[in-house]
């Protein structure tokens, strides 16, 4: 067996026993906030939503931080589609969003080798279809403007979910790091894992925002880092060719880093801080 094969073998048996230990659907606890004034039952946070009749179809609510929510936000962890590296919410860029009165909506979907895509669209589909119609209503918190924000392979998600319009979408997209067009990342493991083996062109495309990116798809921001070691900066180059020739630079932006890597620290306020005030006027507007 190759190196190659032991590692979809390896990822496999760590999936089984993820769902294995996992809570069963319904099972829902709440958490301490991490909010400044953790003692009000306001802040308290919810996990083990579940969003759909998959053990893996699971979510956990995190309130905001203010009085008045303003709108909420759909967290898409990454982990390269065979693991999700929650923790990330709680970097201080995504923390301060709650500070700014942003429910934090975290999403878990199936996870290859063993689910392969389109699972992981269809899990985020599902959850935007839940939000808007039990979800939202259900928590008390807005079920729109709906943002999907997401790292490295969560980017993806929360991209192709926003530039795909033949499901449920999102109001707005932010994607760090997320890859862009799998035609030229056959190579790399999170590849082999989400597509598999000599994936057909059609399901490569299917899988890949850049030809799906069209003047009239909801407003979209792309960070990325020239330095990124995982998912090369030519994913966003190829993102920002598309939105000259068919997108709409004024709401379709590709922002490109010098150094901030493969990480969240490539999403500044001065980056997602516009972004956010822009997608809150066009939904007042709206």
């Amino acid at each position: 067996m190759g190196a190659r094969s032991t590692r979809w073998l390896v990822g496999a048996m760590l999936v089984v026993l993820a769902l294995g230990c996992a809570a069963p659907p319904g099972a829902q606890r709440e958490r301490q906030s991490d909010c400044a004034d953790v003692g009000s039952p306001s802040l308290m946070g919810t996990s083990g939503i579940s969003y759909g009749p998959h053990v893996a179809q699971v979510a956990e609510l995190l309130p905001a931080c203010t009085d008045e929510a303003v709108g909420t936000i759909m967290f898409l962890p990454g982990g390269g589609y065979t693991e999700l590296q929650r923790g990330m919410v709680h970097d201080p860029n995504v923390r301060r969003l709650r500070d700014q009165g942003w429910v934090v909506l975290i999403v878990d979907y199936r996870l290859a080798p063993l689910y392969q895509w389109p699972a992981q669209g269809s899990d985020v589909r599902r959850a935007i279809q839940w939000w808007r119609t039990t979800g939202a209503a259900r928590w008390g918190a807005p079920s729109a403007p709906l943002v999907g924000l997401g790292w490295s392979a969560g980017g993806h998600l929360s991209e192709w979910a926003t530039v795909r319009e033949d499901g449920p979408v999102f109001d707005a997209g932010v994607s760090v790091a997320g890859g862009t067009y799998w035609p030229e990342r056959l190579d790399r493991d999170a590849a082999i894992a989400l597509l598999g083996i000599n994936p057909s062109t059609a399901r490569q495309l299917d899988a890949s925002t850049v030809p799906h990116l069209d003047a009239d798809d909801p407003r979209l921001l792309h960070v990325h880092a020239r330095n990124d070691s995982i998912v090369a900066v030519r994913q966003a180059e190829l993102l920002a060719a598309r939105v000259e020739e068919h997108g709409d630079p004024s709401v379709h932006r590709v922002v490109i880093d010098d150094t901030c890597g493969h990480s969240l620290r490539c999403l500044t306020p001065e980056r997602i801080d516009p972004f956010l005030a822009e997608v809150l006027v066009s939904h007042d507007e709206g």
